[in-house]
């Protein structure tokens, strides 16, 4: 009995560690997704969506974060956050640098807010594929028809 929970504390101890092992040889690779899923898997996976400055940094990498737009969610402009900061990334996913006073972006999150800013490609898409409506600050050219013709 000891040696069957013995093994089952040893496999579970090693599940993280194979979380990241390639698939199998001969598995055909998949596609990465192109910006416009992406875009999409962005705003269907947070619950908010905010635009806004850090305004202050502390000693251990956290700071705050003041929102100055919120594309998506409960929040309100103004509202200022407590904002995490995770790093290293597992499995050599990039990782983002630590917050700077005065950096701004775009974060989109579900629980805690962290940092680790929307890419500016991904927000545009957002915004030109209309899952979210552009910001006083988004200065984004928009394609507009005269209706008399289709597009």
């Amino acid at each position: 009995m000891m040696r069957v929970i013995g093994a089952g504390l040893t496999a579970f101890a090693a599940a993280p560690a194979l979380a990241c092992l390639p698939p199998p040889p001969g598995t055909p690779t998949p596609p990465p997704p192109g910006e416009p899923q992406l875009a999409e898997l962005t705003f269907r996976g947070a619950r908010e969506i905010v635009e806004g400055v850090v305004i202050a940094v502390r000693a251990d990498a956290s700071a705050r974060f003041e929102i100055r737009h919120v594309y998506k969610g409960t929040l309100r402009r103004g509202a200022v956050l407590d904002v995490r900061y995770h790093a290293p990334m597992p499995c050599g996913a990039p990782t983002p640098p630590p917050p700077r006073k005065g950096g701004h972006g775009v974060l989109a999150f579900t629980t805690e807010p962290q940092i680790d800013f929307v890419p500016a490609a991904l927000v545009d898409r957002m915004i030109a594929d209309k899952w979210i409506a552009p910001g006083p600050r988004d200065r984004r050219p928009q394609r507009v028809g005269t209706g008399s013709a289709p597009e």
